[in-house]
């Protein structure tokens, strides 16, 4: 995987629109990780890789920060998420923290707690940030004040008094 998704690797050069089954499903079953999903009681719940997804994210750290910015090499905290998605299949258009904030289609996560490997963690509370949980208490996301992507602690107290929720995108 660290080779599929290193800068090296090359990109596909297909413009083909029939990828395979990115995009959700209305169906509830079915154990596929082939990227595709599958809907249930207004959730849909990608059956990816959260590894993939890991792997892609951390494959950007030290990327340069520049708002508005939607990769492959410059995000902001948005574009980030949305880009790593993307790379995994998870065929979500391009939503920005409040935008997440109000989203009914993913399963939400109410407690920092229940936070897994692989969510997409959103804060409020006059901090408007979006970021992907790595597990074990930390979180990688495109830092304005760091100016780069970066890995930090999900411990701390000024994410906990912002935490509004997260979001289990792959399953």
């Amino acid at each position: 995987l660290n080779k599929l998704y290193s800068s090296s690797a090359r990109k596909n050069s297909s413009s083909s629109s029939s990828s395979g089954g990115k995009k959700p499903s209305t169906s509830t079953g079915g154990s596929s990780s082939s990227g595709s999903g599958s809907s249930s009681g207004g959730n849909t719940i990608y059956k990816g890789s959260v590894s993939s997804l890991l792997s892609v994210a951390q494959s950007k750290i030290g990327c340069r920060y520049v708002k508005g910015a939607k990769g492959p090499n410059s995000f902001d905290c948005s574009g980030f998420v949305y880009w790593c998605l993307r790379q995994v299949g998870v065929n979500q258009s391009y939503w920005t923290s409040s935008t997440w904030r109000g989203n009914g289609k993913y399963q939400k996560i109410s407690s920092m707690s229940a936070i897994q490997a692989g969510d997409i963690v959103v804060f409020g509370n006059g901090l408007n940030h979006v970021g992907i949980a790595l597990g074990g208490g930390s979180m990688i996301d495109a830092s304005s004040g760091d100016g780069c992507i970066r890995i930090t602690s999900l411990s701390k107290a000024y994410w906990v008094s912002h935490f509004y929720a997260a979001y289990r995108v792959i399953g």
